[in-house]
């Protein structure tokens, strides 16, 4: 290595000095894209967003699938062959990763914005650090519970509601792997994960980023997801249309106005508009 025309040496050191902590970094995280066959038509859309905002991104992709391939060389492919549930198909497919420390992503999450490499690499340390399992990058937010000396980072405690959800989120990749229920699918493990921790008494250790910190730290997806109970939200496909996706978004239904209002109440209007959603569901079942 040498020196470029014009450059002071501390300048020197300290570019080559994280260029070598990036490699080391980049060898102990890879990003794990959690999908199925059944929303290949995720993939291109996501891969085009990782692209585009995150084109620095020095870690291993790897996408977990069925029996499809990526389509994508420069994302690797995990096939776990028959779709036996979110569990089954992930524990089969982490068990395939050597990296410690995983970025978990599901295929409808789609950056609107830069996604930073430092950010990561800072989410890595402050878990290796600290000795924390996980750290989830979006809402819910925990302000109120801030880690001692670190103003990042809040606690993301077992028994509060949807710790350790699978929202975006930096994870120990073997606690991670103790989580795979086989059977399980998404949405089992959103609702009886922390209940399965307590009961089975699992020392492990959760955080969340603060609020104030998410433009500059989290994962900047477009907002919500791409996908809501199997059809397109406004959101994600708006993000297909105006990125030139319009086979994939004709593939589709798109959310309602109301549902997709009722979708974004907070507080204390969210939970009568989420009963009001599962009534309306019932009803229009029958």
């Amino acid at each position: 290595d040498y020196l470029r025309e014009g450059q002071e040496p501390d300048e020197f050191e300290g570019v080559y000095g994280k260029n070598k902590v990036r490699q080391h970094m980049a060898a102990n995280l890879a990003v794990v894209i959690s999908s199925c066959d059944l929303y290949s038509d995720c993939w291109k859309p996501l891969f085009h967003s990782i692209h585009q905002y995150w084109s620095d991104c020095p870690y291993s992709i790897y996408l977990i699938s069925n029996h499809k391939d990526s389509g994508d060389e420069s994302i690797r492919t995990i096939k776990v062959g028959e779709h036996l549930g979110w569990g089954s198909n992930t524990k089969k497919a982490l068990a395939e990763i050597h990296e410690e420390y995983i970025l978990y992503l599901q295929e409808d999450y789609f950056l609107g914005a830069p996604m930073s490499t430092d950010a990561v690499e800072k989410h890595v340390h402050f878990c290796s650090d600290n000795n924390v399992d996980y750290i989830r990058l979006e809402a819910p937010y925990r302000d109120n519970l801030p880690i001692h000396g670190n103003i990042d980072y809040c606690e993301d405690p077992v028994a509060a509601k949807y710790a350790f959800s699978l929202q975006p989120s930096i994870w120990k990749k073997d606690s991670l792997h103790q989580f795979c229920i086989e059977g399980w699918t998404g949405w089992d493990y959103e609702r009886n994960i922390c209940d399965y921790i307590q009961k089975n008494k699992i020392n492990i250790r959760g955080s969340v980023v603060n609020s104030k910190r998410k433009a500059d730290i989290g994962f900047p997806m477009v907002d919500g997801t791409g996908i809501r109970k199997g059809i397109w939200t406004r959101e994600g496909y708006r993000y297909l249309i105006e990125n030139g996706f319009n086979v994939e978004a004709a593939g589709r239904k798109v959310e309602g106005k109301f549902m997709s209002c009722c979708m974004k109440q907070h507080g204390f209007f969210k939970i009568p508009a989420r009963v009001i959603i599962r009534i309306m569901q019932k009803f229009m079942s029958r």
